[in-house]
């Protein structure tokens, strides 16, 4: 969390709401915490430095994951996507500027997302009987760009508008891991008595031996 933070810096995004974009992003795709704190600062640097929402980079890796992708591999081809994007001698980007008039970056200034520049260039792909993936110079890229614009296009959309109004999810989660704890604490004390019961009906057996005999050595020694 921090580390997004001083990515974008503090007075763009705070920590409360960087906490609430990943724990949507863990609830929408197919990934956790752990795996983001590991994988994320592959792209949070490009991202930020395009103005690319951090809700944004939630609903592509989201989108990826959920297609089989692992966040490491996902984080890798956003990245990609991105970089290619935003470098002006690309065919990638010579081709979106010659679409929409003006770079990546200014495109995503104007309120557009990274989903509405894939989407332009499959259409455009489809229309010159071409692919989306003809248009970029690198394997992991075409792979972002097919799956938010293609298989992926559905989720990827639903889970921006999530992340975008994620608020919550912190507490929802919270929620949640206390209740989970809750439950375990249940389960545990439940096997801990059947464990004690199943314990004290084998012992029972040895008990009754060890009172039978007790009672005859003092009877024993009473008659003495």
């Amino acid at each position: 969390l921090s580390s997004i933070v001083n990515a974008y810096g503090a007075d763009t995004i705070s920590v409360a709401e960087a906490s609430d974009v990943l724990f949507g992003t863990a609830r929408l795709g197919v990934t956790t915490f752990e795996e983001m704190s590991k994988s994320l600062s592959a792209v949070t640097p490009i991202a930020s430095s395009l103005n690319v929402p951090l809700s944004d980079i939630g609903a592509q890796l989201a989108a990826i994951t959920l297609s089989g992708t692992s966040t490491s591999e996902a984080t890798t081809q956003m990245r990609a996507a991105m970089s290619e994007l935003s470098d002006a001698s690309s065919e990638a980007a010579i081709t979106l500027k010659d679409l929409i008039g003006v770079s990546f970056a200014d495109f995503i200034d104007q309120g557009n997302s990274v989903g509405d520049a894939f989407n332009l260039l499959a259409d455009y792909a489809e229309d010159t009987d071409q692919s989306i993936s003809d248009l970029f110079g690198s394997i992991e890229a075409s792979s972002a760009a097919l799956v938010i614009s293609g298989k992926g296009a559905e989720s990827y959309a639903n889970a921006l508008k999530d992340l975008q109004d994620s608020t919550g999810d912190t507490e929802l989660a919270a929620i949640e891991f206390a209740d989970t704890l809750e439950l375990s604490k249940k389960k545990s004390d439940a096997a801990l008595e059947a464990y004690k019961l199943q314990v004290g009906e084998g012992l029972q057996p040895l008990a009754k031996s060890y009172y039978e005999t007790a009672a005859s050595v003092l009877s024993y020694l009473t008659a003495l």
